[in-house]
């Protein structure tokens, strides 16, 4: 007797996502509850297309129609008593696929030309296998188990059991069966392209992960057309909302990646860092918790606001009973040493600089870090803090000790406090090369200050020092250094003796304006009565010279400036500091414009 065709030839639209419809209607009502089991006629299934399940020649038909192994349909129908009757060894790796030689090609032909992907799907060469995937998913989307709700063309018998709501030991029979004879299948992908840890958790199904995970079920197993580049059931879980299944995965490892009770942050076997960045502090702690011997590790590493525990700790100015990793990433943004550099305790910080991180020369990245991080220690924590910090400099790794004394001699860095508290502390230990480079650093700070380190200087002062203190001392306005300067600068006291001999008549206007700036008119008078070219001077750079000299002097203004010629750009007298100083050249340059 012949089939007839018509009876087993596939409706357009097939009701087959009838059998998880229910389920992804009603999802599971407890994060640990496996999927509920509607109270259904068994054959269900089989009767929305139109056959009597309890019928052998209907049985047969619908078999035939739908493609599905003979347990697969047991299941589908929920013949529970059958499927525990026929289950074997053999079912474990069979998939339900549509019947080849049935479906109609887009040339209305039927054949297997059509589809060529029914064929390869079973292919154990994977490239042939992840190509049928995508070309089933293209023509079933919506229907295969790459839909959100779909378990269907490509399942084999373990993922669909997951996939449905089976009865909790049915599916763990169907597991311990794979476990015994076929464990290759526990981490195999189905044709859908997903692992049977993967659905377990997308069905958010604990009990069957553990199950899995007992029986050697492989969490890592690649997983193909998984969404959003989450291609494993690891890293499906380390994207959940909560860590639940997470820590059943840490669970089962924790002890294998411990073995001295120690984790270890370099290596993360367990990729406790990607875990990290996707948590806020909350969750983390609560891992914490729970896995005491991970806390070093989750407290490290950056979290989802970018930095981690212990900054946040450090910040208010805790000390987490941890071990710490001073840098992130080895940059010093919101990791642990700039929070200890900007408020945690200083014995923190000090206890960073001796790490072998911050020492290592061969690690550019780091060592810029420690030079940071020590200048923002110095700006902001308290003189007693930096005491502290130079006292122990003999204890600190070689390469915080270079960056101390570089962050001494490099300029006005430090608060003057801080610069006058490190000179005296660390003063003996100099050469005078560096004593000769904080000397003329001090010209940035007060005269105080000038005079403090000038009672200290124990060495001879280079020409070089004295030529660069009257730059820095010009530059910061600090009149004590800059005479101090040019009371041994041997280039002013040739220019001033050339002047009064006649030789130089013109100065150039950038070294009387050097004078003006450090606020020297003791300099200035005597260039003055050597008699230089003052009217020279002004035509070049009066908008600078006269609004400066007015400020200084603006009393004496009048007799230094009668007789000469000034510009007549009333915006000159505006450049002034002081309202005195203003009226005053205002006043002159009234005069001299009525006389010239």
């Amino acid at each position: 007797m012949s089939v007839n065709e018509s009876h087993i030839a596939p409706k357009a639209s097939p009701p087959v996502l009838q059998a998880v419809a229910d389920q992804a209607d009603n999802p599971p009502t407890s994060k640990n509850q496996s999927p509920k089991l509607k109270n259904r006629t068994v054959g269900d299934h089989a009767k929305s297309f139109g056959y009597d399940w309890k019928n052998r020649a209907d049985h047969h038909k619908y078999v035939l129609r739908t493609g599905l192994p003979e347990v697969h349909a047991a299941i589908l129908n929920e013949d529970w008593d059958y499927a525990r009757e026929i289950l074997c060894v053999e079912d474990i790796g069979l998939q339900w696929l549509p019947p080849v030689s049935q479906r109609t090609s887009p040339d209305g032909l039927n054949g297997t030309d059509g589809f060529s992907w029914t064929i390869a799907l079973p292919s154990t060469d994977q490239d042939k296998q992840n190509r049928a995937i995508v070309e089933m998913a293209i023509q079933l989307a919506g229907t295969t188990s790459v839909a959100a709700a779909g378990c269907l063309y490509g399942a084999n018998l373990l993922t669909l059991c997951l996939q449905l709501p089976t009865p909790a030991d049915f599916t763990q029979g169907v597991i311990k069966l794979a476990a015994q004879h076929a464990p290759v299948y526990l981490s195999l992908p189905d044709a859908s392209g997903r692992t049977p840890l993967y659905i377990a958790i997308e069905r958010q199904d604990a009990d069957q992960v553990r199950a899995l995970l007992d029986a050697g079920a492989d969490p890592f197993m690649h997983c193909r057309l998984a969404q959003g580049g989450v291609d494993s059931a690891y890293l499906l879980a380390m994207k959940q909302d909560t860590d639940e299944f997470f820590s059943i995965f840490i669970e089962k490892y924790i002890s294998m990646v411990t073995p001295d009770d120690r984790y270890s942050i370099e290596k993360d076997y367990l990729s406790l860092k990607e875990w990290d960045a996707l948590h806020d502090e909350k969750s983390i702690e609560k891992l914490a918790d729970r896995f005491n011997v991970l806390r070093d590790a989750l407290f490290n590493y950056p979290n989802k606001s970018g930095t981690n525990l212990v900054y946040q700790h450090l910040i208010q100015g805790k000390l987490p009973d941890i071990e710490i990793i001073p840098l992130v990433n080895n940059s010093l943004d919101n990791s642990p040493l700039h929070a200890a550099a900007m408020g945690g305790p200083a014995d923190t910080y000090i206890a960073f600089l001796k790490q072998p991180l911050l020492n290592d020369i061969e690690n550019e990245k780091a060592q810029e870090a420690c030079m940071q991080s020590l200048t923002i220690y110095f700006r902001n924590r308290s003189t007693d803090d930096v005491i502290h910090l130079i006292e122990q400099a003999g204890e600190v790794g070689p390469i915080a000790r270079s960056h101390l004394l570089s962050l001494l001699a490099s300029g006005n860095l430090l608060p003057e406090e801080q610069f006058i508290a490190l000179s005296k502390l660390l003063w003996p230990r100099l050469s005078d090369a560096i004593k000769n480079q904080v000397f003329v650093n001090s010209a940035a700070y007060s005269e105080s200050c000038f005079s403090t380190m000038l009672q200290m200087m124990d060495c001879s002062l280079y020409t070089l020092s004295v030529d660069r203190m009257l730059h820095r001392a010009a530059m910061h306005r600090n009149k004590a250094a800059w005479e101090f300067a040019a009371d041994r600068s041997f280039d002013l006291g040739r220019a001033l003796a050339s002047i009064r001999r006649g030789e130089i008549k013109i100065a150039h206007s950038t070294g009387l304006l050097q004078m003006l700036m450090a606020g020297s008119l003791k300099w200035f008078d005597a260039f003055l009565g050597a008699g230089i070219h003052f009217q020279n001077n002004i035509d070049v750079a009066g908008d600078r010279i006269l609004p400066r000299l007015a400020d200084l002097d603006p009393a004496g203004l009048k007799a230094r400036l009668t007789g000469y010629r000034l510009p007549v750009d009333q915006a000159i007298p505006t450049f002034c500091e002081t309202s005195e100083g203003r009226l005053a050249l205002e006043e002159m340059m009234r005069v001299s414009e009525k006389l010239h």
